[in-house]
């Protein structure tokens, strides 16, 4: 995946500090406090210093040079528009150097050391900033107190634990929400009890379990993002990822946002893609499946990678695909018939949940978290989606794609497509949750492809 080539190299890493640095400007976080202006500019000051450090015998005065406009005129817009706290931006600036000069003197070239940094940032970050939040859902939500669905979700869950079956339990969770009042007739609008069993059975308070487990989860995410990203480019830039998705996690981190269902289910699709490409398909199975029986909106996924598994001959995993399929339509048909215990079967029940074909919904998608970054007036989310169709589509055009990063590309890049014509407007806008976690990995896996593309043609 990776050539020696010192021509190749050189290039490859002059390209690539900018992208780096691209990145990480991308990446900054709009503070919810002021931890997070110090947590913020920590780890941009430590990624910033590693950068910088590994290019050192590459780079030429002028990259440098510019480099420092860049960075200085950025800060200086910021600034002037009182984003951050000049006082906290050098103190997080300063514990980045701290955290580089840690790196340099104990875990020199122990990449994990900035995944455990990000980490232990987000936990601290997620504590101090759910104060409110824990006390609210550590209580079951009163009914005809909560008009939101996520409260709807944890009451469910509550209830489960309580000893109500789930439809029973959904059905007065509904009912009792303040703004509803009556029962979805459309199968869609039940969602698939997976999460209701999973949440209740976790020890503890239910609310508090659940948020604790999230974050757990999370962390997961960014360890196994940062795998799968080297396995398609050097490792040095799969650090970026997780400091991409950094702000989108916070955000659901300190918000009821982290019981939209949506969340849970792409964190175990991507750790099943994962396993998936080391070629544990058991594993894979399993993980896959759990995700599909969360949210049914992966079966767009796994329709199209089935289908690039067929094209390139590759049956064994074409067959896991489809009996992962296979499972999740005996159990939605089940999900089906308990459904009409108590709505009536007709042809409503399985009528679909779509709008006219446009970029409506998908623009509310791209806007679902993107005020936790700070650039967010300028689109970040859309910018990346971008970054990442045409960086495929270039790759796939000259033939440059090798079949895991295909098959990671069409996971989440069908799911942007597909946001066209399916899901609910105004609605369905945390739907941006079932893809941008993904796109997060494929922006740099991609664009860095495309840059070693680029310089083999040269060559």
């Amino acid at each position: 995946m990776i050539k020696d080539n010192r021509n190749y190299v050189k290039f490859i890493n002059n390209k690539g500090l900018f992208c780096s640095v691209f990145f990480l400007l991308l990446g900054l976080l709009n503070p919810a406090s002021k931890l997070d202006e110090i947590a913020t500019f920590s780890m941009f000051g430590l990624l910033l210093l590693y950068f910088l450090d590994i290019q050192k015998c590459l780079m030429k005065v002028k990259i440098y040079f510019a480099l420092v406009i860049m960075i200085c005129s950025f800060f200086l817009v910021f600034l002037v528009n009182n984003k951050y706290d000049l006082l906290f931006v050098l103190a997080g600036a300063f514990l980045g150097m701290v955290l580089f000069g840690f790196y340099k003197k104990f875990f020199r070239d122990k990449l994990e050391y900035f995944i455990v940094v990000i980490i232990g940032i987000f936990l601290i970050t997620a504590f101090w900033n759910a104060g409110d939040l824990r006390h609210q859902i550590s209580v079951e939500p009163i009914a005809g107190t909560y008009v939101d669905d996520k409260l709807s979700f944890l009451r469910v869950a509550y209830l489960v634990r309580g000893g109500l079956d789930y439809y029973a339990a959904n059905e007065k969770a509904i009912l009792e929400d303040g703004r509803i009042g009556s029962l979805p007739l459309q199968v869609w609008g039940w969602r698939m009890p997976t999460y209701a069993y999973l949440w209740a059975i976790l020890p503890g308070n239910v609310g508090l379990s659940t948020h604790a487990t999230f974050l757990l989860l999370t962390c997961v995410y960014f360890l196994i993002s940062f795998r799968i990203t080297k396995l398609f480019i050097q490792e040095n830039y799969a650090i970026l990822v997780p400091y991409l998705a950094f702000p989108y996690f916070h955000y659901a981190a300190r918000t009821l946002a982290f019981l939209e269902i949506e969340w849970w289910s792409v964190i175990i699709f991507v750790v099943g893609i994962y396993f998936l490409f080391l070629k544990k398909l058991i594993v894979s199975v399993v993980l896959l499946g759990t995700a599909l029986f969360l949210r049914e909106l992966y079966v767009v996924s796994l329709i199209f990678m089935a289908s690039v598994y067929f094209l390139e001959r590759k049956i064994k995993y074409y067959f896991t695909i489809v009996f992962i399929g296979i499972m999740f339509l005996l159990f939605w048909f089940v999900h089906l018939i308990q459904v009409t215990r108590y709505v009536d079967f007709d042809l409503n029940l399985l009528a679909g949940r779509g709008h006219p074909f446009g970029t409506f919904l998908l623009q509310q998608t791209l806007a679902y978290g993107a005020g936790e970054y700070l650039i967010f007036e300028y689109r970040p989310f859309l910018i990346l989606v971008l970054l990442s169709f045409f960086s495929f589509c270039s790759l796939l055009f000259k033939r440059k794609l090798e079949l895991d990063l295909k098959i990671l590309g069409v996971s989440g890049l069908t799911l942007i497509l597909a946001v066209l014509k399916i899901g609910t407007t105004p609605n369905d806008d945390y739907w941006g949750a079932i893809f941008m976690p993904i796109i997060f990995i494929l922006a740099p896996a991609l664009l860095f492809g495309l840059l070693g593309m680029i310089n083999e043609k040269k060559l």
